[in-house]
């Protein structure tokens, strides 16, 4: 871990849009950086430039890895993160809830801010999950993040929630698409890109909620309500 690090700078690869907007509306500066996360020896030229600048990077084995989608499901089933599928069920469940589970990590923990359920209907949070359920998928969805290795900045993964447990279906570092960031905006009050910055900075994220959460929805046709 770094000391007297300075939140205003930060470093990112291949930049999301968003997050180089917020950084210029809250003054932070940005050094950034593109590289394909196929050619691991330029990941760790610039990964390693960075760091000797005292900034916040993640390791080039998990930027690699979670830019591959198949080596994500190999470690998943690796790992057994996932129950082993039905071999008697040969139908899709298509009682199954889909989800979007928005992380946040920083120095190596993980923190999920937020599971949005995808309805035939639109996006709809938070997730309409038990205690348990939501548990559940909050602890395979870490899990999964620590065996990559990551610890810094955003991670946006897909999990089916079935009858046996949660399932992990891709994973990937970087924000949700839109519109989720302002769907969990909407509905808690936590703004999820404005987080990602302090993360990516080193500093924790205070996820303090509103008391009572609204639910938002976002239909098919991009429309959005709330309640």
């Amino acid at each position: 871990m770094k000391e007297h690090n300075d939140v205003r700078r930060i470093f990112l690869l291949n930049p999301d849009h968003r997050l180089l907007r917020e950084a210029a509306h809250a003054g932070v500066q940005v050094r950034s950086a593109r590289a394909d996360f196929r050619d691991e020896r330029a990941l760790h030229a610039v990964l390693d430039e960075a760091a000797a600048a005292g900034l916040f990077v993640n390791p080039a084995r998990s930027l690699a890895l979670l830019a591959d989608p198949e080596a994500v499901r190999r470690l998943v089933r690796d790992s057994r993160l996932s129950p082993e599928p039905d071999l008697d069920d040969a139908e899709p469940d298509v009682s199954a809830t889909r989800l979007s589970v928005e992380t946040l990590s920083v120095h190596g923990m993980h923190q999920a801010v937020g599971i949005t359920a995808r309805t035939p209907h639109g996006l709809l949070h938070p997730a309409p999950l038990t205690e348990d359920a939501a548990a559940e998928v909050r602890a395979a969805v870490t899990a999964l993040l620590d065996l990559t290795g990551y610890q810094y900045g955003p991670a946006h993964t897909s999990v089916v929630l079935t009858a046996r447990g949660p399932v992990i279906t891709g994973c990937r570092a970087g924000l949700a698409p839109d519109p989720v960031p302002e769907l969990l905006k909407e509905a808690t009050g936590f703004d999820l890109v404005a987080g990602a910055l302090e993360v990516l900075a080193g500093r924790l994220v205070d996820t303090a909620r509103r008391v009572t959460p609204l639910t938002a929805l976002v239909t098919g046709n991009g429309s959005g309500t709330n309640r």
